[in-house]
Protein backbone atom coordinates (compact mmCIF):
# COMPACT_ATOMS: atom_id res chain seq x y z
CA UNK A 1 0.00 0.00 0.00
CA UNK A 2 1.82 3.47 -1.01
CA UNK A 3 1.69 6.79 0.85
CA UNK A 4 -0.77 8.73 0.82
CA UNK A 5 -0.51 11.55 -2.06
CA UNK A 6 -0.02 15.06 -0.38
CA UNK A 7 -3.02 17.71 -1.13
CA UNK A 8 -2.32 19.99 -4.37
CA UNK A 9 -0.92 23.23 -3.14
CA UNK A 10 -2.84 26.24 -4.79
CA UNK A 11 -1.56 29.54 -6.16
CA UNK A 12 -2.69 32.95 -5.25
CA UNK A 13 -0.94 36.06 -6.62
CA UNK A 14 2.49 34.29 -6.97
CA UNK A 15 2.60 32.59 -3.94
CA UNK A 16 2.05 29.12 -2.25
CA UNK A 17 -1.05 28.86 -0.02
CA UNK A 18 -2.06 25.57 1.28
CA UNK A 19 -4.92 23.64 1.51
CA UNK A 20 -7.41 25.97 3.44
CA UNK A 21 -6.65 28.73 3.33
CA UNK A 22 -3.55 28.50 5.91
CA UNK A 23 -3.25 29.43 9.65
CA UNK A 24 -3.95 33.39 9.51
CA UNK A 25 -7.29 32.69 7.14
CA UNK A 26 -8.61 29.65 9.53
CA UNK A 27 -7.84 31.93 12.72
CA UNK A 28 -9.23 34.72 11.04
CA UNK A 29 -12.31 32.90 9.89
CA UNK A 30 -12.87 31.35 13.68
CA UNK A 31 -12.29 34.80 15.52
CA UNK A 32 -14.90 37.21 12.99
CA UNK A 33 -17.50 38.56 14.57
CA UNK A 34 -19.73 40.91 13.68
CA UNK A 35 -19.48 44.28 13.48
CA UNK A 36 -21.05 46.51 15.49
CA UNK A 37 -24.32 48.97 14.42
CA UNK A 38 -23.66 52.74 14.38
CA UNK A 39 -25.26 54.84 17.06
CA UNK A 40 -26.72 56.71 14.09
CA UNK A 41 -28.46 53.65 13.70
CA UNK A 42 -27.72 53.33 9.52
CA UNK A 43 -25.52 50.73 8.29
CA UNK A 44 -21.76 51.29 7.78
CA UNK A 45 -21.11 51.94 4.10
CA UNK A 46 -19.37 48.68 2.59
CA UNK A 47 -15.46 48.79 3.01
CA UNK A 48 -14.77 48.19 -0.44
CA UNK A 49 -17.61 51.55 -1.20
CA UNK A 50 -15.40 53.78 1.19
CA UNK A 51 -12.33 53.02 -1.01
CA UNK A 52 -13.66 53.47 -3.82
CA UNK A 53 -14.35 56.71 -2.98
CA UNK A 54 -10.71 57.76 -1.54
CA UNK A 55 -9.89 56.91 -5.40
CA UNK A 56 -11.58 60.28 -6.22
CA UNK A 57 -9.98 62.58 -4.51
CA UNK A 58 -11.19 65.36 -7.48
CA UNK A 59 -14.20 64.39 -6.42
CA UNK A 60 -14.01 64.95 -2.79
CA UNK A 61 -11.84 67.95 -2.45
CA UNK A 62 -13.08 70.03 -5.29
CA UNK A 63 -16.71 69.77 -4.75
CA UNK A 64 -16.72 69.42 -0.78
CA UNK A 65 -16.30 73.23 -0.40
CA UNK A 66 -19.21 74.13 -2.41
CA UNK A 67 -21.71 72.64 -0.85
CA UNK A 68 -21.62 68.54 -2.48
CA UNK A 69 -19.86 65.42 -1.36
CA UNK A 70 -19.54 62.26 -3.08
CA UNK A 71 -22.03 59.69 -1.80
CA UNK A 72 -22.32 56.14 -2.96
CA UNK A 73 -26.16 55.12 -3.43
CA UNK A 74 -26.54 52.56 -6.51
CA UNK A 75 -23.78 53.56 -8.07
CA UNK A 76 -20.24 54.29 -6.96
CA UNK A 77 -18.61 57.28 -7.66
CA UNK A 78 -21.78 59.62 -8.44
CA UNK A 79 -21.80 63.12 -6.65
CA UNK A 80 -24.91 63.91 -5.47
CA UNK A 81 -26.06 67.11 -2.98
CA UNK A 82 -24.98 67.31 0.68
CA UNK A 83 -27.30 66.59 3.15
CA UNK A 84 -26.01 68.25 6.14
CA UNK A 85 -28.68 69.73 7.72
CA UNK A 86 -31.41 69.23 5.06
CA UNK A 87 -33.46 66.03 4.26
CA UNK A 88 -32.40 63.90 1.17
CA UNK A 89 -33.57 64.67 -2.21
CA UNK A 90 -35.13 60.87 -2.49
CA UNK A 91 -36.10 59.57 1.09
CA UNK A 92 -37.07 63.09 2.87
CA UNK A 93 -34.80 62.04 5.90
CA UNK A 94 -32.09 64.13 7.31
CA UNK A 95 -28.81 62.45 8.47
CA UNK A 96 -28.89 60.33 11.44
CA UNK A 97 -32.56 59.28 10.93
CA UNK A 98 -32.94 55.67 10.45
CA UNK A 99 -33.80 53.88 6.97
CA UNK A 100 -37.62 55.22 5.94
CA UNK A 101 -38.38 57.52 9.04
CA UNK A 102 -39.46 60.71 7.57
CA UNK A 103 -38.11 64.47 7.95
CA UNK A 104 -36.29 65.40 11.49
CA UNK A 105 -38.85 68.19 12.58
CA UNK A 106 -37.79 71.16 11.72
CA UNK A 107 -36.48 70.07 8.35
CA UNK A 108 -37.82 70.75 5.20
CA UNK A 109 -37.20 68.81 2.52
CA UNK A 110 -35.87 70.59 -0.69
CA UNK A 111 -37.06 69.93 -3.66
CA UNK A 112 -35.73 71.24 -7.32
CA UNK A 113 -38.14 71.73 -10.57
CA UNK A 114 -35.28 70.20 -12.91
CA UNK A 115 -31.32 69.57 -12.53
CA UNK A 116 -29.56 70.38 -15.27
CA UNK A 117 -25.83 69.28 -16.06
CA UNK A 118 -24.50 71.91 -18.22
CA UNK A 119 -21.20 71.36 -20.11
CA UNK A 120 -18.78 74.21 -19.63
CA UNK A 121 -15.61 73.01 -21.47
CA UNK A 122 -15.66 75.48 -23.76
CA UNK A 123 -15.02 78.17 -21.36
CA UNK A 124 -11.41 76.55 -21.12
CA UNK A 125 -10.81 76.93 -24.97
CA UNK A 126 -9.69 80.33 -27.12
CA UNK A 127 -12.12 83.37 -27.71
CA UNK A 128 -14.66 81.80 -29.83
CA UNK A 129 -18.43 81.99 -30.09
CA UNK A 130 -19.02 79.65 -28.42
CA UNK A 131 -17.38 80.09 -25.54
CA UNK A 132 -18.87 83.94 -25.24
CA UNK A 133 -22.36 81.78 -25.36
CA UNK A 134 -21.62 79.15 -23.07
CA UNK A 135 -20.73 82.14 -20.33
CA UNK A 136 -24.12 84.15 -21.11
CA UNK A 137 -25.64 80.82 -19.92
CA UNK A 138 -23.70 80.35 -17.24
CA UNK A 139 -24.60 83.99 -15.80
CA UNK A 140 -27.60 83.90 -16.75
CA UNK A 141 -29.47 80.42 -16.18
CA UNK A 142 -28.91 80.13 -12.10
CA UNK A 143 -31.36 83.50 -12.13
CA UNK A 144 -34.21 81.15 -13.40
CA UNK A 145 -36.50 80.05 -10.87
CA UNK A 146 -36.99 76.25 -10.64
CA UNK A 147 -33.40 74.96 -12.27
CA UNK A 148 -30.97 73.50 -10.29
CA UNK A 149 -27.74 74.70 -12.44
CA UNK A 150 -24.28 72.19 -12.18
CA UNK A 151 -21.66 72.46 -14.83
CA UNK A 152 -19.71 68.97 -15.96
CA UNK A 153 -15.71 69.47 -17.80
CA UNK A 154 -14.12 66.77 -19.28
CA UNK A 155 -10.27 67.67 -19.58
CA UNK A 156 -7.30 65.98 -18.82
CA UNK A 157 -5.14 69.03 -18.28
CA UNK A 158 -7.72 72.04 -17.48
CA UNK A 159 -6.74 74.93 -15.02
CA UNK A 160 -10.26 75.08 -12.58
CA UNK A 161 -9.60 78.64 -11.86
CA UNK A 162 -10.89 79.44 -14.90
CA UNK A 163 -14.47 78.21 -14.07
CA UNK A 164 -16.53 80.33 -12.60
CA UNK A 165 -16.55 80.11 -8.55
CA UNK A 166 -20.47 80.72 -8.08
CA UNK A 167 -21.27 76.86 -10.39
CA UNK A 168 -20.54 73.67 -9.24
CA UNK A 169 -18.54 71.89 -11.37
CA UNK A 170 -18.28 67.78 -11.69
CA UNK A 171 -14.47 67.62 -13.27
CA UNK A 172 -13.19 64.40 -14.84
CA UNK A 173 -9.54 64.76 -15.49
CA UNK A 174 -9.72 62.04 -18.85
CA UNK A 175 -8.73 63.42 -22.12
CA UNK A 176 -11.70 64.67 -23.81
CA UNK A 177 -10.72 63.14 -27.39
CA UNK A 178 -10.36 59.48 -25.39
CA UNK A 179 -13.56 59.97 -24.38
CA UNK A 180 -15.57 61.08 -27.45
CA UNK A 181 -14.14 58.44 -29.65
CA UNK A 182 -15.58 56.20 -26.84
CA UNK A 183 -19.50 57.55 -27.50
CA UNK A 184 -19.17 57.41 -30.85
CA UNK A 185 -18.97 53.54 -30.59
CA UNK A 186 -20.64 52.61 -27.31
CA UNK A 187 -22.27 54.31 -24.34
CA UNK A 188 -19.52 53.88 -22.29
CA UNK A 189 -18.47 55.47 -19.74
CA UNK A 190 -22.13 56.44 -18.64
CA UNK A 191 -23.54 59.79 -18.28
CA UNK A 192 -24.06 60.04 -14.20
CA UNK A 193 -20.22 59.40 -14.14
CA UNK A 194 -19.66 61.89 -15.74
CA UNK A 195 -22.01 64.97 -15.06
CA UNK A 196 -23.34 63.74 -11.49
CA UNK A 197 -27.13 62.99 -10.57
CA UNK A 198 -29.11 65.45 -13.09
CA UNK A 199 -32.57 65.59 -14.76
CA UNK A 200 -31.22 66.82 -18.05
CA UNK A 201 -27.66 67.42 -19.48
CA UNK A 202 -27.27 69.99 -21.92
CA UNK A 203 -24.16 69.43 -24.12
CA UNK A 204 -23.64 73.11 -25.29
CA UNK A 205 -21.01 71.93 -27.88
CA UNK A 206 -22.45 69.10 -30.02
CA UNK A 207 -21.36 66.83 -27.24
CA UNK A 208 -24.28 65.31 -24.70
CA UNK A 209 -22.90 61.44 -22.64
CA UNK A 210 -25.24 58.84 -22.67
CA UNK A 211 -27.67 57.91 -20.30
CA UNK A 212 -29.63 60.67 -19.37
CA UNK A 213 -32.32 62.95 -21.00
CA UNK A 214 -29.79 65.68 -23.21
CA UNK A 215 -30.13 68.75 -25.24
CA UNK A 216 -27.29 69.10 -27.85
CA UNK A 217 -27.03 72.42 -29.10
CA UNK A 218 -25.95 72.54 -32.63
CA UNK A 219 -24.47 75.78 -33.86
CA UNK A 220 -23.73 74.22 -37.49
CA UNK A 221 -23.93 71.24 -39.08
CA UNK A 222 -19.96 71.22 -40.24
CA UNK A 223 -19.19 67.84 -38.40
CA UNK A 224 -21.81 66.14 -39.88
CA UNK A 225 -21.80 67.31 -43.14
CA UNK A 226 -17.58 67.58 -43.36
CA UNK A 227 -15.70 69.52 -46.22
CA UNK A 228 -12.36 71.43 -46.43
CA UNK A 229 -10.95 72.64 -42.85
CA UNK A 230 -12.82 69.81 -41.07
CA UNK A 231 -10.26 67.68 -39.43
CA UNK A 232 -10.69 64.29 -37.51
CA UNK A 233 -11.47 65.59 -34.30
CA UNK A 234 -14.44 67.48 -35.38
CA UNK A 235 -16.36 64.60 -37.97
CA UNK A 236 -15.80 62.55 -34.61
CA UNK A 237 -18.31 65.22 -33.01
CA UNK A 238 -20.37 64.27 -35.97
CA UNK A 239 -20.49 60.81 -34.73
CA UNK A 240 -21.05 62.09 -31.50
CA UNK A 241 -23.83 63.35 -32.05
CA UNK A 242 -25.49 61.25 -34.59
CA UNK A 243 -25.19 59.04 -32.06
CA UNK A 244 -27.02 60.91 -29.47
CA UNK A 245 -30.06 61.96 -31.92
CA UNK A 246 -30.27 58.07 -32.36
CA UNK A 247 -30.71 57.63 -28.51
CA UNK A 248 -33.09 59.88 -28.58
CA UNK A 249 -31.72 63.72 -27.75
CA UNK A 250 -33.46 66.72 -28.36
CA UNK A 251 -31.29 69.44 -30.76
CA UNK A 252 -31.39 73.14 -30.25
CA UNK A 253 -30.79 75.29 -33.06
CA UNK A 254 -29.64 79.24 -33.01
CA UNK A 255 -32.25 79.38 -36.15
CA UNK A 256 -34.33 77.71 -38.17
CA UNK A 257 -31.85 77.31 -41.15
CA UNK A 258 -29.47 75.28 -38.33
CA UNK A 259 -32.85 73.68 -37.09
CA UNK A 260 -34.06 72.51 -41.06
CA UNK A 261 -30.62 71.44 -41.88
CA UNK A 262 -30.45 69.15 -38.76
CA UNK A 263 -33.95 67.42 -39.43
CA UNK A 264 -32.69 66.63 -43.01
CA UNK A 265 -28.90 65.59 -41.74
CA UNK A 266 -29.81 64.21 -38.94
CA UNK A 267 -33.05 62.60 -39.24
CA UNK A 268 -34.46 64.36 -36.07
CA UNK A 269 -38.06 64.69 -35.72
CA UNK A 270 -39.34 67.77 -35.58
CA UNK A 271 -41.09 67.90 -32.06
CA UNK A 272 -37.73 66.91 -30.75
CA UNK A 273 -35.86 70.42 -32.53
CA UNK A 274 -35.90 73.83 -30.28
CA UNK A 275 -35.25 77.27 -32.01
CA UNK A 276 -33.41 79.56 -29.32
CA UNK A 277 -31.38 82.12 -31.13
CA UNK A 278 -28.28 83.22 -29.07
CA UNK A 279 -28.28 85.45 -26.63
CA UNK A 280 -26.24 88.93 -28.06
CA UNK A 281 -24.60 91.28 -25.57
CA UNK A 282 -25.04 93.68 -23.56
CA UNK A 283 -21.89 95.18 -24.90
CA UNK A 284 -20.08 98.20 -23.67
CA UNK A 285 -19.39 101.09 -25.27
CA UNK A 286 -16.90 100.91 -27.39
CA UNK A 287 -13.23 103.20 -27.21
CA UNK A 288 -12.87 104.12 -31.04
CA UNK A 289 -9.50 105.01 -30.22
CA UNK A 290 -8.10 102.10 -28.56
CA UNK A 291 -9.30 99.85 -31.53
CA UNK A 292 -7.50 102.44 -33.89
CA UNK A 293 -4.40 102.06 -31.75
CA UNK A 294 -5.40 97.93 -31.72
CA UNK A 295 -5.73 98.06 -35.79
CA UNK A 296 -2.56 100.44 -35.99
CA UNK A 297 -4.35 102.55 -38.82
CA UNK A 298 -7.28 104.95 -39.16
CA UNK A 299 -9.27 103.90 -41.71
CA UNK A 300 -9.82 99.71 -42.03
CA UNK A 301 -12.18 96.91 -43.10
CA UNK A 302 -12.44 94.52 -39.97
CA UNK A 303 -13.47 90.78 -40.14
CA UNK A 304 -13.96 88.62 -36.92
CA UNK A 305 -13.65 84.60 -36.81
CA UNK A 306 -11.42 81.91 -36.87
CA UNK A 307 -9.59 81.76 -40.17
CA UNK A 308 -11.93 79.03 -41.40
CA UNK A 309 -12.43 77.90 -45.31
CA UNK A 310 -16.26 78.78 -45.13
CA UNK A 311 -15.31 82.15 -44.09
CA UNK A 312 -13.82 83.01 -47.33
CA UNK A 313 -11.36 85.60 -46.31
CA UNK A 314 -9.09 85.80 -49.34
CA UNK A 315 -11.78 87.13 -50.65
CA UNK A 316 -11.37 90.02 -48.39
CA UNK A 317 -7.65 90.34 -49.78
CA UNK A 318 -8.62 90.73 -53.34
CA UNK A 319 -11.57 93.11 -52.43
CA UNK A 320 -9.01 95.81 -51.33
CA UNK A 321 -7.99 96.36 -55.27
CA UNK A 322 -11.29 97.92 -55.37
CA UNK A 323 -11.04 100.30 -52.16
CA UNK A 324 -9.40 103.35 -51.85
CA UNK A 325 -5.45 103.16 -50.78
CA UNK A 326 -5.93 104.50 -47.21
CA UNK A 327 -8.50 101.69 -46.37
CA UNK A 328 -6.62 98.88 -44.38
CA UNK A 329 -7.78 95.20 -43.99
CA UNK A 330 -7.88 93.94 -40.14
CA UNK A 331 -8.40 90.28 -39.39
CA UNK A 332 -8.98 89.43 -35.50
CA UNK A 333 -9.27 86.05 -34.59
CA UNK A 334 -7.64 82.72 -33.80
CA UNK A 335 -6.08 81.33 -36.17
CA UNK A 336 -7.66 77.71 -38.08
CA UNK A 337 -7.56 75.57 -41.25
CA UNK A 338 -7.78 78.77 -43.76
CA UNK A 339 -4.66 80.73 -42.14
CA UNK A 340 -2.80 79.44 -44.69
CA UNK A 341 -5.08 80.42 -47.76
CA UNK A 342 -5.50 84.21 -46.32
CA UNK A 343 -2.04 84.17 -46.51
CA UNK A 344 -1.14 82.89 -49.83
CA UNK A 345 -4.14 85.76 -51.35
CA UNK A 346 -2.51 88.51 -49.72
CA UNK A 347 1.26 87.23 -50.81
CA UNK A 348 -0.83 86.84 -54.40
CA UNK A 349 -2.65 90.51 -54.71
CA UNK A 350 0.21 92.25 -52.88
CA UNK A 351 -1.24 94.29 -50.64
CA UNK A 352 0.67 92.52 -47.24
CA UNK A 353 0.96 96.55 -46.43
CA UNK A 354 -2.53 97.21 -46.02
CA UNK A 355 -3.49 93.76 -43.92
CA UNK A 356 -3.28 93.44 -40.20
CA UNK A 357 -3.73 89.99 -38.37
CA UNK A 358 -4.68 90.09 -34.97
CA UNK A 359 -5.04 86.79 -32.48
CA UNK A 360 -5.75 86.55 -28.93
CA UNK A 361 -8.18 89.54 -28.85
CA UNK A 362 -10.58 89.78 -26.22
CA UNK A 363 -13.96 90.59 -25.62
CA UNK A 364 -12.84 94.28 -25.34
CA UNK A 365 -10.80 94.35 -28.13
CA UNK A 366 -13.55 93.12 -30.10
CA UNK A 367 -16.05 95.80 -29.24
CA UNK A 368 -13.30 98.61 -29.78
CA UNK A 369 -12.42 97.55 -32.99
CA UNK A 370 -15.82 96.93 -34.11
CA UNK A 371 -16.27 100.77 -32.66
CA UNK A 372 -13.58 101.91 -34.70
CA UNK A 373 -14.05 99.71 -38.16
CA UNK A 374 -15.39 101.59 -41.44
CA UNK A 375 -17.35 98.39 -41.73
CA UNK A 376 -17.55 94.81 -40.66
CA UNK A 377 -17.58 92.54 -44.07
CA UNK A 378 -18.46 88.68 -42.80
CA UNK A 379 -18.02 86.89 -46.73
CA UNK A 380 -18.79 83.56 -45.19
CA UNK A 381 -20.12 80.72 -47.22
CA UNK A 382 -21.74 78.92 -44.82
CA UNK A 383 -22.37 79.89 -41.23
CA UNK A 384 -24.78 78.25 -38.60
CA UNK A 385 -25.44 81.89 -36.36
CA UNK A 386 -22.46 84.19 -37.51
CA UNK A 387 -21.93 86.58 -34.19
CA UNK A 388 -19.67 89.33 -35.79
CA UNK A 389 -22.65 91.01 -37.67
CA UNK A 390 -24.79 90.80 -34.81
CA UNK A 391 -23.06 92.18 -32.64
CA UNK A 392 -22.13 94.84 -34.96
CA UNK A 393 -25.97 95.50 -35.20
CA UNK A 394 -25.95 95.54 -31.59
CA UNK A 395 -23.62 98.86 -31.60
CA UNK A 396 -25.07 100.48 -34.51
CA UNK A 397 -21.57 99.39 -36.98
CA UNK A 398 -22.26 99.11 -40.85
CA UNK A 399 -22.05 95.81 -41.96
CA UNK A 400 -21.69 93.96 -45.11
CA UNK A 401 -22.51 90.36 -45.39
CA UNK A 402 -23.65 87.46 -46.95
CA UNK A 403 -27.16 86.25 -46.36
CA UNK A 404 -26.47 83.21 -44.27
CA UNK A 405 -26.81 82.20 -40.28
CA UNK A 406 -28.91 84.03 -38.44
CA UNK A 407 -28.45 87.47 -39.74
CA UNK A 408 -31.56 87.24 -42.47
CA UNK A 409 -34.00 85.72 -40.12
CA UNK A 410 -33.18 88.49 -36.91
CA UNK A 411 -32.38 91.32 -39.10
CA UNK A 412 -32.81 90.71 -42.48
CA UNK A 413 -32.30 93.41 -44.94
CA UNK A 414 -33.09 96.77 -42.63
CA UNK A 415 -30.04 98.94 -43.44
CA UNK A 416 -27.85 95.63 -43.95
CA UNK A 417 -26.26 94.56 -47.07
CA UNK A 418 -26.95 91.05 -47.19
CA UNK A 419 -25.39 89.58 -50.72
CA UNK A 420 -26.16 85.68 -51.49
CA UNK A 421 -23.45 83.52 -50.75
CA UNK A 422 -20.82 82.53 -52.98
CA UNK A 423 -21.40 85.92 -55.10
CA UNK A 424 -17.89 87.18 -54.85
CA UNK A 425 -18.30 90.33 -57.06
CA UNK A 426 -21.50 91.59 -55.61
CA UNK A 427 -20.06 91.33 -52.26
CA UNK A 428 -16.74 93.20 -53.74
CA UNK A 429 -19.34 95.86 -55.04
CA UNK A 430 -21.32 96.29 -51.96
CA UNK A 431 -18.50 96.24 -49.68
CA UNK A 432 -16.75 99.50 -52.06
CA UNK A 433 -19.90 101.05 -51.61
CA UNK A 434 -20.23 100.55 -47.77
CA UNK A 435 -16.73 101.77 -47.36
CA UNK A 436 -17.36 104.99 -49.26
CA UNK A 437 -20.67 105.68 -47.89
CA UNK A 438 -21.30 103.97 -44.55
CA UNK A 439 -24.81 103.59 -43.60
CA UNK A 440 -25.75 102.52 -39.87
CA UNK A 441 -28.31 100.23 -39.18
CA UNK A 442 -31.80 101.54 -38.42
CA UNK A 443 -32.87 102.07 -35.25
CA UNK A 444 -35.83 98.82 -35.43
CA UNK A 445 -32.62 96.54 -36.86
CA UNK A 446 -30.71 97.24 -33.85
CA UNK A 447 -33.91 97.14 -31.46
CA UNK A 448 -34.59 93.37 -32.95
CA UNK A 449 -30.97 92.31 -31.60
CA UNK A 450 -30.74 93.98 -28.64
CA UNK A 451 -34.08 92.08 -27.79
CA UNK A 452 -31.87 89.00 -27.31
CA UNK A 453 -30.43 89.31 -23.98
CA UNK A 454 -29.16 86.47 -22.15
CA UNK A 455 -31.56 86.12 -19.32
CA UNK A 456 -34.58 85.58 -22.24
CA UNK A 457 -32.97 83.30 -24.07
CA UNK A 458 -31.98 81.45 -20.34
CA UNK A 459 -35.88 81.65 -19.88
CA UNK A 460 -36.64 80.19 -23.07
CA UNK A 461 -34.07 77.06 -22.69
CA UNK A 462 -35.29 76.89 -19.17
CA UNK A 463 -39.07 75.74 -21.03
CA UNK A 464 -37.17 73.46 -22.92
CA UNK A 465 -35.10 71.57 -20.23
CA UNK A 466 -38.65 71.04 -19.08
CA UNK A 467 -40.24 69.98 -22.23
CA UNK A 468 -36.95 67.32 -22.62
CA UNK A 469 -37.65 66.21 -18.63
CA UNK A 470 -40.71 65.25 -19.26
CA UNK A 471 -40.84 63.61 -22.01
Amino acid sequence: MGARPRPRRRRRRGRVVPPGGGGRARRARRGRRAAPLPRSGRLRRPVHLRHRLRRQPELDGALRPVGLSPRVGGDAGVVRPATRGLASHGRGRGPGRPHGAGPARGVRAVTTEVRVGLDVTPLLGPPSGIRRVTADLVDALPAVGGLEVSGWVLSARADRSTLPPHLEVVHRRLPAAWVHRAWSRADLPPGRWVTGPVDVVHGTNYVVPPGSPALVTVQDLTPVRGGPGVGPGIRRLGRVLERAVRRGAWVHAPCRAVAAEAERLLGVAPERVVVVPNAVGPLPPPDPDRGRRLAGRDTFVLALGETHPRKNLPLLARALDHLPPEVGLVVAGPAGAGEGDLAASVARTGVAGRVTRLTGIGDRDRVDLLGAARVLAFPSRDEGYGLPPLEAVWLGRPVVATAVGALPELVGDRGVALVPPGDDDAFVAALAAAVSDPVAPPDEAVAAVRRLRPDLVAGELADAYRRVARR
